[in-house]
């Protein structure tokens, strides 16, 4: 509903997290498209937040062979924990890989 994706956009808001795209109703393959051009610019942000919509069976193949998650939720607050689980996640990895290259100097 309208009502659903304004307290969706709030928290992203709220959150500094950009938003490239909404849409209402279900998920397509068109949808998955653009989150794939949007990994080239921001990984981070590549992602599908889908509250309690439809996710077409193409859209989630398209989604899993691009390696685009999608976080499902019918209560926007599991929503919102889901996401902010993947970004901690998100940020341990970036930490650890960025740790294994970096050089620190000797004494």
């Amino acid at each position: 509903t309208l009502g659903s994706l304004e307290a969706l956009l709030a928290f992203l808001k709220q959150m500094k997290i950009p938003v490239a795209s909404i849409a209402l109703g279900p998920m397509h393959k068109k949808h998955i498209t653009s989150v794939i051009a949007m990994k080239e610019r921001s990984p981070k942000y590549a992602l599908v937040l889908a509250f309690d919509v439809e996710i077409t069976k193409e859209a989630e193949e398209m989604a899993k062979k691009a390696n685009i998650p999608i976080f499902k939720a019918k209560i926007i607050y599991h929503l919102f924990d889901s996401f902010q689980r993947h970004m901690e996640e998100y940020q341990a990895r970036i930490t650890e890989a960025n740790r294994q290259i970096a050089s620190f100097p000797t004494i």
